[in-house]
C-alpha cells in the first residue's frame, strides 16, 4: 500500500531525467538484490513458504522497477512482466506438501527467461 501512495505522489512531482534514471536504477538494483535472495534460498532448509515470501518480494520489487522504466519509457517491459507472471503464477501453483527441491525444478527453467528479460529490461540506461 506504502508503494501506491508513493508512486502516486511521484506522479504529481516533476521528475527530471536525472531522476528518473537514478530511481530506475535504484529499483532496478533492490529488484537484483531480492531476486538474489530469491535465487539464494537453499532447498535443504527453506520451506515452500519461504520461496514464497521471497517471491513476494520479487514481484514487489519488479512493480517499481516497472514504474520506473515508465518514467524513462516503457521499452521491453512487457517481456519481463510475463516473466514475472509466470513465475508468480509457477510459485503459487506449487503444493503446500511441496518441497523446497520441487519448487527449484519448477521454477529452473524460468530463471534465464527472467534473466535475460531484466537484462533487456536495462537496455538504454546507464547503472552502474
Amino acid at each position: 500500500m506504502a508503494f501506491v501512495v508513493a508512486m502516486a505522489l511521484a506522479a504529481c512531482a516533476t521528475t527530471t531525467q536525472s531522476e528518473a534514471q537514478g530511481n530506475f536504477c535504484d529499483a532496478r538494483a533492490q529488484f537484483q538484490e531480492d531476486l538474489g535472495a530469491f535465487r539464494d534460498l537453499d532447498p535443504q532448509t527453506a520451506s515452500i513458504d519461504d520461496y514464497r515470501a521471497a517471491f513476494v518480494r520479487v514481484r514487489d520489487s519488479f512493480l517499481e522497477l516497472k514504474f520506473y522504466r515508465s518514467e524513462l519509457g516503457a521499452e521491453n517491459v512487457d517481456a519481463a512482466q510475463q516473466a514475472v507472471d509466470d513465475m508468480f503464477t509457477t510459485v503459487q501453483d506449487l503444493p503446500n506438501d511441496a518441497t523446497a527441491a520441487d519448487a527449484v525444478e519448477a521454477l529452473q527453467s524460468q530463471r534465464q527467461v527472467l534473466d535475460d528479460a531484466v537484462d533487456n529490461l536495462g537496455e538504454g540506461t546507464s547503472c552502474e
